[in-house]
């Protein structure tokens, strides 16, 4: 996890160069307790995450890192039986999510039918991805 933490951590801080912003100890706060979370997350989740590390940030500043990191495409936002939920776009994974009544969690698939999913949908589209986010719903 360090080391996808290391790779957003700079890619936050050369979009936040990039549009003259500042590096605060909150937006990174904030980042950083989105990659302890289990992807897609909600806000609660969020600030609870941040106030059980001691970290107080307001409601107002997690609202607007949220919407930047959005906009960076450090994560994504869903709509999910009209709840909004984040998840974080990490690069080089393929992301697996099952979506239910119960609740929204990440799901494990084996490395056999990724490559065979992957194959599958560059050979129908001729196209060359590397990988995927897919979101099964119960």
């Amino acid at each position: 996890m360090t080391t996808l933490l290391n790779i957003l951590y700079e890619n936050f801080k050369k979009s936040l160069e990039e549009r003259n912003l500042k590096q605060t100890s909150e937006r990174f706060a904030i980042l950083r307790a989105i990659s302890h979370l289990e992807t897609p997350f909600q806000f609660d989740e969020l600030k609870e995450t941040l106030i059980q590390s001691k970290y107080h940030v307001s409601r107002s500043t997690i609202y607007n890192t949220l919407k930047l990191l959005e906009e960076i495409g450090i994560i994504e936002k869903h709509l999910i039986h009209n709840k909004v939920y984040y998840s974080l776009l990490a690069p080089d994974q393929n992301q697996f999510t099952l979506i239910s009544q119960n609740g929204v969690n990440p799901v494990e698939i084996e490395e056999e039918l990724i490559e065979l999913l992957i194959s599958y949908v560059n050979k129908k589209y001729l196209t060359s991805i590397k990988q995927i986010k897919i979101s099964f719903i119960e």
